[in-house]
């Protein structure tokens, strides 16, 4: 379940729902300001696919950043494997990562997994 604390507008994953007086925010909200945003990952993919990014391509490292900063609870390594040996794409001497790598990445950190056989592209 994806949820976004109202304090600090960040977005975080949770496989249940998160019990009455706990919070999981970073900056400790109260359980009254996070809300459920979806059941599943059709909002991270399409947050990610319709992002603004500078081209149709791919995100940037500056661009990857900040979007980055909008979730709680990545875990960096969990990111880093993921994308590692993914096929980019080189624009204007700058680097594209895959609209759909970054949805793994992301899914995978979120769930503090590595990524499964059927999720290599």
């Amino acid at each position: 379940m994806i949820y976004q604390c109202k304090t600090c507008k960040r977005y975080f994953y949770r496989k249940f729902p998160i019990p009455s007086g706990k919070s999981y925010c970073y900056k400790k909200a109260k359980i009254s300001d996070v809300v459920l945003v979806s059941k599943d990952w059709n909002f991270i993919s399409n947050m990610i696919n319709n992002y603004n990014t500078s081209s149709k391509w791919g995100f940037t490292t500056e661009e990857l950043s900040t979007l980055k900063s909008r979730f709680s609870g990545i875990e960096e390594s969990i990111f880093d494997d993921c994308l590692t040996g993914t096929t980019c794409i080189l624009i204007n001497n700058k680097t594209r990562i895959y609209h759909c790598d970054i949805i793994t990445a992301l899914k995978c950190s979120l769930e503090k997994r590595s990524m499964r056989a059927g999720e290599l592209d």
